[in-house]
């Protein structure tokens, strides 16, 4: 198995899950450093996921659970994943999660009766913030002017309806591995809850996998559009934030605009925003924050104090005549209608400390490392371990500071031109440290090449960057204090570039090949 990182950051405790043999006695070798212990255990695959239409016949019921502790930057790493001689040792403990504790090194999350959540308790063991995980979900307006559909969400009620509750809890146990499977009053619902591992003094973090679907409508003939709840006590004042394209972070006030005064007819509707990253609330008398990061864009809001809620799925039964021509009802590969399997994090940590922890996490969501399989023999094992199990593009960890993602590295237009893209993706004041300005040294970033000419190039390198400067400059009113953003031109003899937050630099160019 081979683990290509694509990041200029290390990642650390990274989890790797695919399905098993069932009864095999497995062996991870890191070919690197074959003494190294690997941490992995062979754990059952959720039921809803066995019976997922899209398996298609796959008979797999346990999966192996493989956590790297750490994966350089702009690396790959070989593992060896055997079967040897033996019976498969039962690692895993099941019992009730009823009153269970799932603790982690700087969180802890409780348990209720049932196997919901209701509380997380933070390190100092004194911050206690309730928490509670509830779907509801809203009906379809059924309007000829205007039903909901896929174009448009307009719930025909603005308080949405509870689709369910916990009924059983089973925490699945192992020595590296533990997770809270949860069982709903509704058979379209289920989720595995987990606890990550924090790296580097950070925050542990919560993470939900979900599945939902198909939502019925064949009995009452109502469309549904199902929301997810993460609900706290902290004080967020009908304030949160959601990301512009994975970027910067937006205040959004509910029933407010900044530029003009908002006439509310439809509050839920026009309270939500899109979340293509996260959703944060922030409680400033607490100084505590919590952000709920998703794994694809979705929509989002917070119509409550200290409560996040983002759509999952939505199934509607009539069209709302924007072009499609037909509703929102997916049949899915089995005609029952669609299935949606999907995954939250979210991280509760102190105002001024969230950034440092979810700013990478984007990142690591958006780019996971590419994995590819394929059958070896003892004797390419070997070649491959000669060589070396571990090769970097990237000089060291060091070579990239801890605010600056690589975001293109491509062949240009000969051999020795090389097109280059920095982002400095931290927002100006959110972290005291990470979100100053950044210093990259060009010469000594990678290890294969070494950088000796740079060009500066517009944002999609189509011109030099110094054509442009008195192109596109619009007469505006500004809102509020805004000021020019900086930008530091690169010094040509030491190649050095300054980026500061939230820009991005387009560059070309020559290596020299080592």
């Amino acid at each position: 198995m081979t683990l290509i990182n694509p990041l200029a950051m290390e990642l650390a405790n990274q989890t790797v899950r695919f399905p098993v043999k069932e009864g095999v006695r497995y062996t991870v070798t890191d070919l690197a450093t074959p003494s190294a212990k690997i941490p992995f255990a062979v754990v059952d695959i959720p039921e809803p996921v066995q019976k997922l239409a899209e398996r298609k016949g796959g008979k797999s019921k346990v999966e192996l659970v493989v956590r790297l502790p750490l994966i350089p930057p702009l690396s790959l790493v070989n593992l060896a994943v055997q079967e040897v001689v033996g019976k498969q040792e039962v690692s895993q403990k099941k019992t009730s999660a009823a009153n269970a504790v799932l603790k982690g090194r700087h969180m802890s999350v409780h348990f209720d009766d049932k196997g919901a959540i209701s509380k997380v308790t933070l390190a100092d063991g004194t911050t206690s913030v309730s928490f509670k995980n509830e779907f509801h979900f809203y009906k379809g307006i059924e309007d000829r002017a205007r039903n909901s559909g896929a174009y448009i969400f307009r719930p025909a009620e603005q308080k949405p309806t509870p689709a369910a509750h916990v009924v059983e809890a089973t925490l699945h146990g192992t020595a590296e591995f533990t997770e809270v499977h949860q069982t709903f009053s509704v058979d379209w619902i289920s989720q595995v809850v987990r606890l990550v591992p924090s790296v580097d003094g950070t925050e542990d973090v919560l993470e939900f996998e979900w599945i939902v679907g198909p939502i019925p409508v064949a009995v009452d003939h109502i469309g549904k559009e199902l929301v997810t709840r993460y609900v706290t006590d902290l004080n967020s004042a009908n304030r949160f934030k959601t990301d512009a394209n994975a970027r910067q972070l937006l205040t959004r006030q509910v029933d407010f605009r900044p530029s003009w005064k908002l006439e509310v007819t439809e509050p839920v509707s026009g309270n939500y925003y899109p979340v293509n990253s996260m959703i944060v609330l922030e409680d400033a008398q607490k100084k505590l924050s919590m952000a709920v990061l998703v794994d694809r864009s979705q929509g989002g809001t917070s119509m409550a104090p200290g409560v996040a809620e983002l759509m999952l799925h939505r199934r509607l039964l009539h069209d709302d005549g924007k072009g499609v021509g037909e509703p929102l009802s997916e049949p899915g590969v089995d005609g029952r209608g669609l299935v949606v399997r999907g995954r939250h994090q979210v991280v509760i940590a102190p105002t001024g400390k969230l950034a440092r922890q979810t700013r990478p996490l984007t990142l690591k969501n958006l780019l996971p490392p590419v994995i590819s399989f394929s059958p070896s023999s003892d004797a390419q094992r070997r070649v491959i371990t000669g060589a070396g199990a571990i090769s970097s593009l990237a000089k060291g960890a060091a070579s990239f500071s801890k605010n600056v993602h690589l975001l293109t590295l491509e062949q240009w237009r000969s051999e020795d031109e090389v097109l280059l893209r920095l982002e400095h993706f931290y927002q100006k004041g959110e972290d005291a440290v990470l979100s100053a300005p950044a210093t990259v040294s060009l010469r000594n970033l990678f290890e294969e090449f070494e950088i000796v000419q740079a060009k500066e190039m517009t944002l999609s390198a189509h011109s030099p960057v110094e054509q442009l400067k008195e192109r596109l400059r619009f007469a505006y009113k500004p809102i509020g204090n805004v000021s020019t953003p900086a930008s530091t031109p690169v010094d040509p003899t030491k190649l050095e570039v300054i980026l500061h937050p939230m820009e991005i630099r387009t560059f070309v160019v020559k290596i020299k090949r080592h």
